[in-house]
């Protein structure tokens, strides 16, 4: 049973590397960076509007924040992916020296 635990385990694990490597490929691709500078500026631009208008305007304060939220959550998604397929690549070391 532990050994059925161990191998399923591993799926994920190399599944997750896999994943990690391919969102730091696509962190260096062209497209990638395109998009990440995208996502920046959005969150820069939206900033900078939401310095600039009235506390009192419920709907666009709400409007800029879900701006600066999405672009930072589209980071931080694929930021997530990579640190999760270092951590699955350190614990599948681990897993092979105790074979």
């Amino acid at each position: 049973m532990e050994a059925l635990a161990q191998e399923d385990s591993r799926r994920i694990w190399l599944a997750e590397v896999d994943l990690g490597l391919q969102c730091q490929r696509f962190f260096n691709s062209d497209v990638g960076r395109y998009l990440l500078g995208r996502a920046a500026q959005e969150i820069q631009e939206a900033r900078d509007l939401l310095e600039q208008v009235h506390h009192e305007e419920t709907g666009n304060v709400r409007q800029l924040q879900n701006r600066i939220w999405r672009s930072r959550s589209f980071i931080t998604w694929i930021d997530e992916a990579i640190r999760d397929g270092e951590e699955a690549e350190i614990n599948l070391s681990g897993l092979t020296l105790e074979e």
